[in-house]
């Protein structure tokens, strides 16, 4: 071999040793981040939908297994999506007042005349948190050891018979009873159940073939496409829904609910223009830890203004909790994104995990 081949392919490979790793591309060091949050908060499994609206791009990430040491998660992969639920109960009720059925400031009285204590209370303060009748406790004692079907009446009864809170219209606090008494009205002025109206209104026409709504229990066949939930060792997916009904016993995979999302929030899809402007005219939201602080309330949606986002417009949002799981859909306007997310699992029940102020969504939203 001559000398100045010798020095040519010596130099060759002093270049190739020299040369920098290929980096990573920010799907990678995502997925990598992802599979590290997920270990480090003790979760069963995640899945995070992204869709960019202007190009129509949609990207999911997934970490984690069906069951331990099952197939893991995927898109298709259905999780409980907790009080996600309420915005199908408000796109429901802002379309029957578009029908002329309802006025949202209509007093509840006449629906409900059992209940004459709230009787000038209206559909619009319940829907936006208002109305100052105590919350529903929904205990881990009731989800163990309670197998009957519990009706919304049942449940309200029972609330009925404590003290309201406050005289409505002055003060916001969350309340899941607002919304089963809600949902036993849209039955009420439909003549529908709930799953049918749901059906007929938005499954169907929406094609979300992997979203289920029910008030009593879910079907083998369900539960087989779920994302298992556990506390301790128990599994405890198979819950009883009509503990939670038209507050939050509604399933979805991450790409149903993209659509929803998107469907909900663009007008003339779900609902009009006019409807969606009152959907999204909020009040204040008192600091209530761990919700972030400055998020506003509408009927039946969160908005919160980031700090740091160069726009103006606030994102809108929704974090879905039920026992088990939690999900969440985010829109950024300003950037024209969606972002869905959903976990199975968590130790300590800090429902909060998928909050925007969060590390998982704040890393989302950058």
């Amino acid at each position: 071999m001559s000398v100045l081949r010798f020095l040519f392919l010596l130099l060759v490979g002093i270049i190739t040793l020299s040369a920098p790793a290929q980096a990573a591309s920010p799907q990678e060091n995502f997925q990598d981040f992802l599979n590290q949050w997920r270990k480090k908060q003790s979760i069963t499994s995640v899945v995070v939908t992204i869709e960019d609206l202007h190009t129509k791009k949609i990207t999911t990430y997934a970490s984690g297994l069906t069951r331990h040491g099952a197939k893991p998660v995927t898109a298709q992969t259905l999780y409980g999506v907790g009080s996600i639920t309420k915005t199908f109960v408000a796109a429901a009720l802002l379309q029957l007042q578009e029908e002329g059925k309802i006025k949202l400031d209509d007093p509840i009285g006449s629906y409900f005349p059992e209940y004459p204590r709230w009787h000038a209370i209206t559909i619009r303060q319940l829907l936006n948190m208002t109305s100052g009748i105590a919350n529903t406790n929904f205990s881990k004692e009731r989800d163990d050891y309670e197998t009957t079907v519990l009706s919304s009446k049942k449940i309200i009864e029972e609330i009925y018979k404590q003290p309201d809170l406050f005289p409505p219209g002055t003060k916001w606090l969350y309340s899941n009873t607002n919304y089963f008494l809600l949902g036993w009205l849209i039955e009420k002025v439909s003549g529908a159940s709930l799953n049918e109206l749901f059906t007929k209104r938005f499954f169907q026409p929406l094609h979300l073939t992997h979203t289920f709504y029910s008030d009593s229990f879910y079907s083998k066949n369900v539960i087989d496409q779920m994302a298992h939930a556990y506390a301790g060792k128990q599994d405890i997916t198979a819950f009883n829904a009509s503990h939670y009904g038209p507050t939050g016993s509604m399933l979805m995979n991450s790409q149903d609910l993209l659509t929803w999302a998107q469907a909900l929030l663009t007008p003339g899809i779900i609902l009009s223009k006019k409807s969606l402007q009152e959907m999204e005219t909020t009040i204040a939201v008192p600091p209530t830890p761990p919700k972030p602080e400055g998020c506003r309330y509408g009927l039946g949606i969160y908005s919160l203004q980031l700090s740091g986002m160069p726009s103006k417009k606030p994102i809108w949002y929704y974090a879905g909790v039920i026992r088990g799981y939690t999900s969440c859909f985010i829109f950024i306007p300003s950037q024209q994104r969606l972002i869905v997310a959903q976990v199975a699992n968590w130790p300590g029940e800090h429902f909060e995990v998928l909050f925007p102020n969060q590390p998982l969504m704040k890393r989302l939203l950058k």
